[in-house]
């Protein structure tokens, strides 16, 4: 009992001095910044301030639960925004730091309960968590400030696995009763908390399963735990299934506005999955990326022929995994973990196709089964010459992790070498026109500029950057000529709608601040109005509105602002929307017509109690403004 404790004591110790090598390697890269949805989630951490942190948390947008918790993680550290992503990401390290220990416990206990000697056990689970700790598919989840909200979705889900472990050794040790409570607390108090964190934290007694169906099958389980097993494990998965059937039409609303279909997106998803494995098991630097938006779309089962085979490939390693789990039980194991934890973002859901950090739990898998056939090799085979290439193999994923993580090193040069590498993407060669302004690299944004339009046949959006580059970052005129060749593509069908109201937004934003002093605000309003009606923007309508209201505001016309506030709550309100309204009625010296908003705005809030929660102080400091205005 006592080497027991000891060999634990040396993996922990071996752990902790693995961790402090990670923090010098990521030394550098903690400063690389924020970029993507790191501003679209987090801009409001400016107002926690003066507005509180309970408003920033129950105001949450990045998935249906509102992910509070992950909020909650940023809203405290609010006082680094928007000037020190270094704080933010040091966070994010610490709690992957956290998971791969959490990771180490759960591994090295599940694979002496499989029959594996402690000494070796404990050997292959510090070697599993090393490698799902440093693994170069890894990096963009950590460095990638808003995807904490994977990472705490994970550290709720290992935290989960472990508490059943425990509860569960109770059950066999005959503690019935306790042992079935902590199980089914377990499940129950995690998942939500998972859930709360992202939504794919629903996964948890998915995941719980397939540790049951494979690494703990030889274990004596009674009657009675099957009863549970099927209630706390099976029945979410069932009314998870249900949901996701009984919803599939608003599920799939979203499509109106990708480049692709449900279906298309399911057949891509097959060769995206073996992208991702043949990234994991044999890495290469120049594999890796932020972006991803120029994978190819599978437009049918052999268009192209690599969809078929993968997904002919994907049955057949499925099928194995489920008929072979009591034989294969390392290899099932890593194949149904991995095509688990892709289940809800490989699915018919209206998401991007590719992105590296939908591998943060599914990692575990493949690099298990890595540790293990690495520690069986070691066992087996006394020739040098395959022991030398085990190390080689092993060597050779941290020698590319270490490349990769140098690339963070600087963001701007990193954002060259992207866009050099992926001639197609959109995301990278719109990031880099950014770098290139933020540098005052005017002629080679200008040549960027181009080279986006020419690779945009059915969108919008690099027509509206072309405003951002020549009237806000060059502060120079429009040719007339390019406002009609806006106006012309308007009219086409716009497979990225999403992006190109992203831009738009963008560019309202930055004529507000005044720093487009030659981009025409009126035409600007008829590009937005434009829009309107057009499939594609359908559940962007309300937007659109809002966005042209604000225009209205700045060029102080206030009967087109009132119009298009107005339409843009009549199709989805908000407070915002309520607040915009508010400010242009009280402008107007009518007294009664904001007095009717503000009772808007109390009944709006009473409809909903969370938003009303977080700004529990509005109505008093607007109707404090109207005493002000009285006195006047």
């Amino acid at each position: 009992m006592n080497r027991t404790y000891h060999q634990q004591t040396w993996a922990y110790v071996l752990f902790a001095a693995f961790s402090l090598i990670v923090f010098m390697l990521f030394a550098s890269p903690l400063h690389s910044g924020f970029w993507g949805d790191d501003f679209y989630n987090l801009f409001n951490l400016s107002q926690v301030k003066e507005k509180g942190v309970l408003s920033f948390v129950l105001e949450g947008i990045a998935g249906p639960s509102g992910r509070p918790l992950s909020l909650l993680s940023f809203a405290l550290q609010y006082e680094n925004w928007p000037d020190n992503s270094y704080g933010f990401k040091l966070v994010n390290l610490i709690i992957h730091l956290l998971n791969g220990f959490l990771i180490l416990i759960i591994v090295s206990k599940l694979l002496l309960v499989a029959g594996e000697k402690n000494k070796n056990s404990l050997i292959a689970a510090l070697l599993c968590s090393a490698l799902w700790v440093l693994h170069p598919i890894q990096f963009t989840t950590v460095l990638y400030v808003v995807q904490r909200m994977t990472q705490l979705s994970a550290f709720f889900c290992l935290s989960g696995i472990i508490c059943y472990l425990y509860f569960r050794d109770n059950y066999l040790r005959e503690k019935v009763e306790l042992g079935l409570i902590g199980m089914s607390a377990s499940i129950l108090v995690f998942t939500t908390l998972a859930i709360l964190s992202k939504e794919n934290g629903v996964l948890l007694p998915l995941f719980i399963l397939i540790i049951e169906s494979t690494l703990l099958k030889d274990t004596c389980i009674d009657r009675r735990w099957k009863i549970w097993g099927w209630v706390f494990l099976a029945g979410p998965l069932f009314l998870l299934s249900s949901y996701l059937l009984i919803n599939i039409d608003n599920l799939v609303l979203g499509y109106a506005k990708r480049h692709y279909t449900p279906i298309e997106r399911l057949l891509t998803q097959a060769v995206i999955l073996f992208d991702y494995l043949q990234n994991i098991f044999i890495p290469s630097p120049s594999d890796f990326s932020r972006y991803h938006d120029d994978f190819v779309v599978s437009r049918s089962l052999l268009h192209p022929f690599s969809t078929f085979l993968s997904c002919l490939g994907l049955i057949g390693i499925t099928t194995f995994a489920i008929l072979q789990r009591k034989r294969f039980v390392y290899l099932s194991f890593g194949i149904l973990w991995f095509l688990g934890g892709h289940l809800l973002e490989s699915s018919f859901l209206d998401l991007e196709l590719y992105y590296e950090h939908r591998n943060y739990m599914p990692l575990l898998g493949p690099v298990l089964l890595i540790s293990v056939l690495t520690m069986h090799f070691f066992q087996r085979y006394q020739s040098v010459l395959v022991k030398s290439l085990v190390v080689l193999y092993i060597a050779c994923i941290f020698l590319v992790s270490n490349i990769e993580l140098r690339t963070w090193d600087d963001l701007d040069k990193q954002s060259v070498e992207l866009a050099v590498q992926q001639p197609k993407s959109y995301a990278a060669w719109t990031n880099l026109i950014d770098t290139y302004a933020r540098l005052g690299y005017r002629d080679k944004m200008i040549e960027a500029q181009s080279h986006l339009e020419t690779i945009s046949d059915n969108t919008l959006h690099p027509y509206i950057r072309y405003l951002f580059t020549k009237g806000c970052y060059l502060q120079e005129s429009i040719p007339e000529e390019k406002w009609q060749s806006l106006y012309q593509q308007s009219e086409r069908k716009d497979w990225y709608s999403y992006n190109s109201v992203g831009f738009l937004n963008g560019l309202v934003s930055a004529m507000i601040d005044g720093n487009c002093p030659h981009v025409d605000p009126g035409k600007v309003i008829t590009i937005l109005l434009k829009l309107v009606g057009k499939q594609e923007y359908i559940q962007f309508e309300h937007m659109l509105h809002e966005l042209a209201a604000l225009l209205c505001i700045y060029m102080d016309d206030s009967a087109c602002a009132l119009t298009n506030i107005e339409r843009s709550i009549e199709l989805n309100d908000s407070l915002q929307k309520y607040l915009i309204k508010f400010n242009i009625v009280r402008t107007s010296g009518v007294p009664s017509n904001a007095n009717q908003v503000l009772a808007e705005i109390e009944e709006y809030l009473d409809r909903n109690p969370k938003i009303a929660m977080a700004n529990s102080t509005i109505l008093a400091k607007l109707k404090a403004s109207m005493d002000r205005i009285s006195v006047k």
